[in-house]
């Protein structure tokens, strides 16, 4: 993910995790260079029968969408270690070792408050890498989004409601843009680490032309250089942020990261109806400031 950095290893299949079912899957009628192009949906082993869960799409790291298309798809498995933040919101338990040690106290405090995390159907497609202008790639990722969310509501227990998307690096650049134009298909978004830098124009032109409202929430690492004009670009359109310490690097999408992505995603997108534990009825107050050491 780092400029300059050594080549990483290819993304991987891993094991399925105790609590949750992985398939691979191929979308046929992909735009992305009319190639088939697939994705990884993880669907929680202790969902009741007829029961559906919400729906949140997971778009790779820039690193990944420079991979062959079956490897990217597991960007968010093999080197975000997904599973793990997924099986530690199901522990009810976070602690330094899940946010890799990037987490203050009070944003560990502030991550316990939003808990219960209730599970979602997982999704973690391939897409096409992010360029100069985001105008030539992102018109082939508009359309496979849509085909993508069609073929998992026709074949998984997914709910009816809109779905939520997130992203990290370049993807959490495609999160803001494509979401914004998908807006009838996602009502909340979530960008980690997002490459706002130099795509301000095109990001404010996409985001004033939504016609349906939605969340967004931001997450920074404080030594990362985008954090500077990512900040910058939440405040300026009331985006909801929060900065971690970290560098832009895997450790910082494994912990905050990850965490992050499926604990919004799961609040914005969890059914009125959705029961929770007696202990966690009342509402969830709102995640805490980021430090006050903070650049």
């Amino acid at each position: 993910m780092l400029a300059g950095a050594a080549k990483p290893k290819p993304a991987h299949p891993i094991e399925d995790p105790p609590a949750l079912k992985l398939t691979k899957i191929v979308v046929d009628d992909s735009s992305l260079y009319g190639k088939p192009t697939p994705a990884v949906v993880a669907v929680p082993r202790d969902l009741a029968a007829g029961a559906r869960l919400p729906l949140a799409v997971l778009l790779p790291g820039g690193e990944h969408t420079m991979q062959k298309r079956d490897e990217g798809c597991w960007g968010w498995w093999s080197d975000f270690a997904l599973a793990d933040a997924e099986a530690a919101l199901r522990r009810g338990k976070l602690g330094a070792a899940e946010l890799r040690g990037l987490a203050t106290d009070a944003q560990l405090a502030a991550l316990h408050a939003r808990l219960p995390y209730r599970g979602m159907i997982l999704v973690t497609p391939f897409i096409l890498r992010r360029q100069t202008e985001l105008g030539p790639h992102g018109k082939m990722n508009l359309p496979f989004l849509r085909a993508l969310v069609a073929r998992v509501r026709k074949d998984f227990p997914v709910l009816p409601e809109r779905a939520g998307l997130g992203g990290v690096s370049a993807g959490g650049l495609w999160a803001l843009w494509l979401g914004a134009q998908l807006d009838d298909l996602f009502s909340s978004i979530v960008a980690v680490q997002p490459y706002t830098d130099g795509y301000e124009k095109t990001l404010d032109k996409v985001l004033k032309g939504r016609k349906h409202p939605q969340t967004i929430r931001m997450i920074t690492a404080t030594g990362d250089r985008l954090h500077g004009p990512a900040r910058e670009f939440a405040q300026k359109h009331q985006i909801d942020h929060e900065a971690y310490a970290g560098q832009h690097d895997n450790v910082f999408a494994a912990g905050p990261g990850a965490i992050e992505a499926l604990l919004t995603l799961d609040r914005a997108l969890a059914p009125a109806s959705a029961s929770a534990p007696a202990s966690a009825s009342a509402p969830a107050p709102a995640p805490g400031p980021a430090p006050a050491s903070a650049p």
